[in-house]
């Protein structure tokens, strides 16, 4: 017997960004409810509608009626939650459709994965996956969470551009250096002593698409092991990327080949030097750019994992990429 296939037509979203950050809609050729504690005032997109999240929708019975008056009747609502517990919306029972809950950032603010283990196992979720922290999903399983799955960077917004040679021949850095990016900060000050002047600044999602898309490579420094947007913002992008290296578990190796679709490093020096490297090889530098973004247009893509999505809420063989780890 063969599974049924879930074909959503209305998706009600609760995130926590603006709704700007994330593509629109989440789910091709579905009509979005985007519904945020930062979404500034009521607007429409075509058949797609974003509002400012009241505190007492965050009560699946108080947010009922309002979708009732909207005419709105999810067949999937996805919850993009993390530690911040902005957006936890509670009593889903109250509303109809598939509920997904897709946890953001487990690997910083207080209590991380406390809070977030005590939204998932309090309501009745028939599906979990991790954005940017498979290596937490073996914890969920063992709390007692088995509906899990991993979707990585599921609500990227990424901006297609084919791979060029690079008009500018630094590398880049786009996003931030606040104090809890320490390592991002020791990284970029120690690349001036190996002879490199990097380019730091903040920028757009559309204009850092195509900062990675012009300079000769582009930087990334995880937090705590995360798996972060930048990485497929730049693959994405047609941008050459150099990022730190992470552990087995993170997942960045079961996605990317080193060497082939990235290059990696383990301290400035290294990183220092493979940017040196993409210096003295621009052949080098367009094979890996052209490498990166085949393979992510390809297998992991938004409409790729939307596939991945679906096929777990239909009961259907998930692809192996997207497993939650044993």
């Amino acid at each position: 017997m063969t599974a049924s296939a879930f074909t959503p037509a209305e998706v009600l979203v609760l995130a926590l960004a603006p709704e700007h950050y994330y593509r629109t809609p989440l789910l091709a050729g579905t009509r979005q409810l985007f519904i945020g504690p930062d979404v500034q005032n009521e607007t429409h997109q075509g058949s797609h509608l974003c509002l400012r999240l009241q505190p007492h929708w965050l009560d699946g019975h108080q947010l009922a009626p309002v979708l009732q008056q909207l005419g709105f009747s999810p067949d999937l609502v996805l919850v993009k939650a993390d530690a911040s517990c902005r957006n936890h919306l509670r009593q889903l029972q109250a509303l109809p459709g598939r509920k997904v809950l897709l946890m953001g950032d487990t690997h910083h603010l207080p209590q991380p994965l406390q809070s977030m283990l005590g939204y998932a196992l309090a309501e009745p979720w028939d599906l979990i996956s991790s954005e940017h922290d498979r290596h937490h999903l073996p914890w969920c399983a063992e709390a007692g969470l088995n509906q899990l799955i991993w979707l990585p960077c599921y609500t990227i917004n990424p901006h297609r551009l084919s791979p060029q040679a690079p008009q500018d021949p630094r590398a880049v850095f786009v996003g931030s250096l606040s104090p809890h990016h320490r390592q991002r900060q020791r990284l970029l000050e120690a690349l001036p002593s190996h002879g490199l002047n990097p380019l730091i600044t903040g920028a757009s999602q559309a204009q850092a698409a195509q900062l990675y898309n012009r300079h000769l490579v582009s930087l990334n420094v995880s937090l705590n092991a995360d798996l972060n947007f930048r990485i497929f913002e730049i693959l994405a992008a047609g941008g050459c990327l150099l990022t730190d290296r992470l552990g087995p578990d993170a997942g960045l190796d079961q996605l990317l080949v080193e060497g082939q679709h990235y290059l990696a490093y383990s301290t400035p020096a290294e990183a220092a030097a493979q940017v040196q490297r993409l210096q003295a090889n621009p052949g080098l530098r367009q094979a890996i750019a052209n490498a990166g973004h085949q393979l992510y247009w390809e297998h992991f893509s938004p409409q790729q994992q939307t596939k991945a999505l679906l096929a777990a809420l239909s009961g259907a063989a998930i692809p192996s990429p997207f497993l939650a780890p044993a």
